[in-house]
């Protein structure tokens, strides 16, 4: 159940294109978009929500917003100022913020963030992030034209069903048109982290003769830079059961810390 009043979108990146994002989404739906009547507002640029000026001067230009019920903050790091995800201090002064945000209007706040190179790791920044939120959805690309959006995180309800979209091109930018939901094909897939091990190794590998064998020291600090765990040990730990899995799978041969590509990666598996 939704209750329908204005919104106001915290736009940190993408101001070119949203004039006319906006513009095609009315078209396809049918309503009239014009900027004194609109329920939709946006802001002229990115805040730091961490910044107590800033966040204050904020909720004075929300609150010029008639019966807003919904906030769209877009995106974390755009609105995080010089901040460090990943530090707890840091990432509390933002969840803080957009509670304070929540309870000042009585609305939903809605955060735009990325996940990092290995999606199992989940949402950039510190866990504590994940931990105050009430829903998570995932958007995942599916196929050349679709996207799905997955639940993978309700505080109070029963999860809502993976819905799916196709982009429709409406006057030369796209809007998003509900499809039915289509299962991924039963294939043996790999977890972001192993991916990312594959990736990587095959990174490391790309300047070498094949078949070739590659030594975990040259293989290990490719794969530590571009994982976006916490620490340095969630990055090992990450990173030996990627090599495992992949040992066991079939994808990789491992001898004395040497590794080199098995069967199944060889076979087009």
């Amino acid at each position: 159940a939704v209750e329908q009043g204005g919104v106001m979108y915290i736009l940190g990146e993408g101001r070119q294109g949203i004039r006319r994002r906006a513009e095609a989404w009315a078209k396809d739906r049918g309503v009239q978009l014009d900027r004194k009547n609109s329920p939709l507002h946006f802001s002229n640029s990115s805040i730091d929500m961490r910044d107590r000026a800033r966040l204050e001067a904020l909720i004075e230009d929300i609150s010029k917003v008639k019966d807003v019920k919904l906030i769209v903050i877009d995106t974390l790091a755009r609105n995080f100022g010089g901040g460090n995800e990943n530090a707890p201090q840091d990432m509390g002064e933002f969840v803080s913020a957009c509670d304070e945000l929540m309870h000042a209007f009585e609305a939903t706040v809605l955060i735009v963030h990325h996940h990092g190179k290995d999606g199992a790791a989940g949402a950039r920044g510190h866990s504590s992030f994940f931990a105050a939120l009430d829903t998570s959805m995932v958007m995942r690309k599916f196929g050349e034209h679709d996207v799905q959006l997955i639940c993978d995180k309700q505080k109070d309800v029963t999860p809502f069903e993976p819905m799916q979209f196709c982009f429709v091109t409406i006057d030369e930018t796209s809007v998003l048109h509900r499809v039915e939901y289509r299962q991924r094909k039963n294939t043996e897939k790999l977890s972001p982290a192993q991916q990312l091990a594959m990736d990587t190794f095959k990174e490391a590998t790309k300047s070498k003769p094949e078949p070739c064998r590659l030594h975990l020291d040259e293989w290990r600090p490719i794969f530590l830079q571009r994982h976006t765990g916490d620490n340095d040990k969630s990055k090992n730990d990450a990173f030996s059961r990627a090599r495992r899995d992949l040992v066991a799978k079939g994808l990789l041969i491992a001898k004395d810390d040497y590794y080199s590509l098995g069967d199944k990666a060889t076979s087009g598996d």
